[in-house]
């Protein structure tokens, strides 16, 4: 695994139950986007889903997509996953899902299987899609020593755009 800078990272925690993994660089980065410890996601509540889908195929950059809280449990694993309706496609999963405030409220990690939906049901699902949820992630963060941004660090609000401070926080990791 790489940055787009081609410099390695290193796998410093799994847990794959989560599907999420703690990485490693030499380099430190000054950008950094909070995460809301006290404050779970709501139902219905608008949400923004950061990444680089299809990352080689379309050369676009970091990109964003809204939606909401679909469902709270959310399927597969209740106790640890939100449903989410912001699009997402490969190249999203391990990025943020952002409140309107600028907060993390979960990461993206899976979505619903169109090809099975198809094949059960005769119809194709929209924009049903997993994040893990706060609390299992910042009990993930904790158990491999990762420092977060708590909620009283300063976020900025997102509903006129992603700031470019935020933009910067996210990056694309290249897996081989």
């Amino acid at each position: 695994m790489q940055l787009e800078s081609g410099e390695a990272l290193e796998i410093v925690g799994v847990d794959k139950a989560l599907d999420l993994a703690v990485l490693s660089s030499s380099s430190r980065s000054q950008y950094f986007l909070p995460l809301d410890s006290e404050e779970s996601a709501k139902l219905g509540e608008d949400i923004f889903a950061l990444g680089f889908p299809y990352r080689g195929l379309l050369d676009q950059g970091l990109t964003v997509t809204g939606g909401n809280v679909g469902a709270l449990p959310g399927a597969l694993d209740s106790a640890k996953r939100l449903m989410i309706t912001a699009p997402v496609q490969p190249g999203n999963s391990g990025g943020p899902i952002l409140n309107r405030d600028g907060r993390v409220v979960g990461v993206v990690v899976s979505r619903f299987n169109d090809l099975f939906v198809l094949e059960q049901t005769g119809s194709l699902p929209q924009n049903i899609n997993f994040a893990v949820s706060n609390g299992p992630l910042i009990g993930f963060l904790e158990k491999h020593h990762v420092f977060y941004a708590n909620v009283d660090d300063k976020a900025d609000p997102i509903s006129n755009g992603v700031p470019e401070q935020m933009q910067k926080s996210v990056v694309s990791v290249l897996c081989h």
